[in-house]
C-alpha cells in the first residue's frame, strides 16, 4: 500500500513520476489501484495517459475529499 505520493511542481516534467510508476509496476506487476483528487486534473490526465482507467468517484473520510478511483491491469 502506498499513500500520498506527490511530485513537487518544481520537479515535475523530469521523468520522476514515470520512474516511480515503473518501480511500482515492478512491485505490483499485475494490478495497481489508486485514488486521485478530482480537482487535480493534470494528475488524473497523466494516469489516464499511463494506462489507468477510471472506475468511479467517491468521498474519502476523514478529509471528505472527492476522489477519482483508478485501476491499471497488466495486459
Amino acid at each position: 500500500y502506498r499513500d500520498q505520493l506527490w511530485i513537487a511542481p518544481a520537479h515535475q516534467g523530469r521523468g520522476i513520476g514515470r520512474a516511480l510508476l515503473a518501480f511500482t509496476r515492478r512491485q505490483f506487476p499485475y494490478e495497481i489501484g489508486l485514488r486521485c483528487v478530482v480537482e487535480n486534473e493534470s494528475a488524473w490526465a497523466w494516469y489516464e495517459r499511463e494506462g489507468f482507467r477510471c472506475e468511479g468517484e467517491e468521498i474519502v473520510p476523514p478529509s471528505n475529499m472527492r476522489m477519482k478511483r483508478y485501476r491499471w491491469r497488466r495486459g
